[in-house]
């Protein structure tokens, strides 16, 4: 394939860009090095066809029964190479990270500017095509791919589809942009994943959706993010609640909500960037940012508040109606920090956070204070300990192997090992 001054050979194994050449080995690119963290201490899976054992999924719900990748096959995930101070990063890097450790190989698409074309990025515009084309020349009908949705970049998205119907594929969806964004769509992504054979949902409601939109696709809930950390397994907490923490983007078109509450008496410590601090109300405080990978607190003293859009009185607005289907990350940042958790009755993580006994769905902000206020230390330790049960599973990676899990038996990857 030729163009100007830019030549892919036809073997998929150089780039020419101005005669410069981007060496690309015979195989995929090797994984990058990544310290290891709890799941590479435990797990027992070092590629296709070893067994694998749920060490620590006794808990929540989880299957312990040992399970391991069918032979024969190749296993690819697919995810962008997001820089890792990048507050979106830490799901997909993840993701890709237990993925790792279950016998996939990666596939790293490198991130590029998606405003306007800038030539000085023109190496890193087509060498995830690239990579993308040489998967698709060696892919076969069997091979099994996950790729980490959204995928950004014009010349993915229209290659990706005919990865579908090369192999088998897997789309785990991070955010539906049809949702979210729908008045400033630059593609719709319900199309883009009709291609996929499984669909891996944030929680059921989004699965409700999906399967009503694209009705032959197979899909797989999985209920909450994990969160990979080396932090110290032990977690203090105080006798008592007694304030209410939110983290994540304050900018006040998405953290409007922040912005008007009146009428909560608890204190409130709010961590995040674009916080617009001259237009707190009474009662808040701004702590800064935390290290979104590795986030240090002292004793849990408090819940931690899933919100979002412009009302603290329920879900207002585009970012608020999101949360009808969306399973934010920093609910499973609470769920790392030993923190139980504050939700919207509305959202889709309602029924999530109330049947597994790790927080509270309220219908405002007020609400949620006067039931912290008045909750029993009987109370407030049986939420420590389910906290502590869905922070084992976050940390050791368990909610992604139960997804991944649940896609490979439909795609009929999965072999189920009793006697182990």
């Amino acid at each position: 394939m030729k163009n100007q001054n830019h030549e892919i050979d036809r073997n998929f194994t150089r780039l020419y860009i101005d005669e410069t050449e981007i060496s690309v080995e015979s195989g995929l690119p090797a994984a990058r090095v990544t310290p290891p963290g709890p799941v590479a201490a435990r797990s027992a899976v070092t590629g296709p066809g070893r067994v694998f054992r749920h060490s620590e999924m006794g808990t929540m719900g989880f299957d312990d029964s040992a399970w391991r990748l069918d032979e024969g096959r190749n296993y690819y995930v697919l995810t962008r190479d997001y820089d890792t101070q990048h507050a979106g990063a830490k799901a997909p890097a993840d993701i890709r990270r237990v993925c790792l450790d279950l016998g996939f190989k990666p596939v790293d698409l490198p991130v590029v500017p998606v405003a306007r074309f800038d030539r000085r990025n023109l190496k890193r515009y087509l060498l995830g095509p690239l990579k993308l084309l040489r998967l698709i020349a060696r892919a076969r009908a069997t091979d099994i791919v996950l790729v980490q949705h959204p995928i950004v970049g014009r010349l993915e998205k229209r290659l990706i589809p005919r990865l579908c119907r090369r192999c088998r594929t897997i789309a785990l969806v991070h955010d539906l942009d049809i949702i979210r964004n729908q008045e400033n769509l630059e593609y719709d992504d319900l199309t883009f994943l009709s291609h996929f054979d499984v669909i891996i949902s944030q929680n059921d409601k989004m699965l409700e959706y999906v399967e009503e939109k694209i009705p032959r696709v197979q899909n797989v809930s999985i209920d909450l993010f994990d969160y990979l950390t080396t932090r110290d397994a032990q977690v203090a907490w105080s006798a008592a609640p007694g304030r209410l923490y939110i983290i994540g983007n304050l900018n006040p078109d998405k953290a409007g909500y922040l912005y008007a509450i009146q009428g909560v008496k608890l204190p409130i410590w709010a961590y995040g960037p674009n916080c617009e601090t001259q237009k707190l109300p009474a009662g808040v405080a701004w702590k800064g940012v935390l290290d979104m990978h590795n986030p240090a607190f002292g004793a849990v003293d408090g819940f931690g508040v899933v919100w979002d859009g412009r009302s603290a009185d329920g879900l207002e607005g585009v970012w608020g109606r999101y949360l009808l289907y969306n399973t934010p990350h920093k609910l499973s940042m609470y769920m790392m920090l030993g923190m139980p958790v504050i939700v919207p009755s509305e959202s889709a993580v309602a029924r999530f956070v109330v049947d597994s006994g790790i927080g509270f769905a309220v219908g405002s902000l007020q609400e949620a204070d006067d039931l912290v206020s008045s909750l029993s230390p009987d109370a407030w330790d049986r939420l420590r300990q389910n906290v502590l049960a869905a922070r084992r599973g976050i940390m050791g990676g368990a909610y992604t192997r139960k997804a991944m899990r649940g896609a490979l038996v439909a795609l009929g990857a999965v072999q189920e090992d009793r006697a182990s």
